[in-house]
């Protein structure tokens, strides 16, 4: 059996690093998503530098999280303090799309129902906002969860030292 510093990154990690991967992805597909609702034409959002701003800042702080719990350990303050700066940063970018477009969502509910433009807009604003929300809850359960596996590994080690002596007398 390997002992812990020979096992590959990818054996070592256990489910925060997994969670903080899906939440990558999906605030990365927030982002785009809310790019493209941005997109058509008279149905921009208001201040689409702001949220671009906090969704990138949110997936660059998901990829500096995932790299240094693997070589700080689950028990650093950094983690802890990126977790709790991601969360922010998604849950900002959330309410900034939805205030944006509680306006649309009234004006398409009420007289202008076969605007299929304003729903193509309305359409991403929301899956881009259930996204930013759903990346926000994965930050949640990863903040409860362990980074790395090495108590584990650890285990095994010992456990295979102990047999390896046993076998020799």
């Amino acid at each position: 059996m390997k002992n812990v510093k020979e096992a590959g990154f990818i054996k070592r990690q256990n489910g925060a690093f997994w969670l903080t991967v899906i939440a990558f992805v999906f605030t990365l597909t927030g982002v785009i998503l809310m790019a493209l609702s941005n997109s058509v034409d008279g149905y921009s959002l208001q201040n689409i530098g702001v949220i671009m701003w906090l969704s990138i800042g949110a997936d660059v702080l998901l990829l500096v999280r995932a790299i240094f719990s693997d070589l700080l350990g689950a028990q650093s303050y950094l983690i802890a303090v990126i977790n709790i700066i991601v969360m922010c940063l998604l849950m900002a970018a959330f309410c900034n799309v939805l205030m944006n477009r509680v306006v649309l969502l009234m004006l398409l509910a009420t007289y202008d129902k076969y605007n299929t433009a304003g729903w193509t807009s309305l359409i991403e604003s929301l899956a881009a906002i259930a996204l930013f929300f759903i990346s926000a809850i994965f930050m949640i359960f990863c903040a409860f969860n362990k980074d790395k596996r090495d108590r584990w590994m650890e285990k095994e080690a010992r456990r295979a030292r102990k047999a390896a002596r046993r076998a020799r007398a």
